[in-house]
């Protein structure tokens, strides 16, 4: 049996928009746990974990996504070995990852590593610099245009960070 990548989401129980939009892109090899729902994928690959009961959490090689409702309270006690994504414009979110120790990676400024740059006809997500993926490879510099799966509709943000953790298990 191989292991699953955890991907831990947390902010607000309500605030399910980026875990809704990931689940719709990874489906086939995704499972999925909230406070509303378990779903099981034996062939999963990743693990969803939207917003339970965070303080006995760890991201163990994982992802931790601060959601744009994040704030101190939802942080767990420790979370180790993890790449930590969060929208720099949410100040708790921000000052949690620089204390964090995990590497990071901010969205949505014009000098952070990943914004859009455009979403009118298509949608295209702006990479300012390298970026080293979970699985140690390196994604480039540069403008990549976007293709995902609609859904509800998503805020700008959600779908940011979305994007952004598509990107760190290389499935962009």
């Amino acid at each position: 049996m191989k292991g699953l990548i955890p991907i831990i989401l947390l902010g607000e129980k309500d605030d399910s928009a980026v875990c809704d939009a990931l689940y719709l892109q990874l489906n086939q090899n995704c499972a999925k746990v909230s406070e509303k729902d378990f779903c099981w994928n034996q062939h999963a690959d990743f693990l969803l974990v939207d917003s339970v009961q965070t303080n006995f959490l760890d991201a163990g090689g994982g992802l931790v996504i601060l959601k744009e409702s994040f704030c101190r309270h939802h942080a767990p006690k420790h979370l180790l070995h993890a790449t930590c994504i969060f929208l720099s414009q949410c100040n708790q979110a921000a000052g949690f990852a620089s204390e964090c120790g995990l590497a990071c990676l901010a969205c949505g400024g014009s000098f952070d590593a990943l914004s859009f740059s455009s979403m009118k006809e298509q949608m295209v997500l702006s990479v300012q610099k390298e970026i080293r993926r979970l699985d140690g490879t390196q994604a480039a510099a540069g403008d990549f245009p976007l293709s995902l799966k609609a859904g509800q509709e998503q805020d700008s943000n959600s779908l940011l960070l979305c994007a952004a953790a598509l990107l760190m298990i290389h499935r962009l």
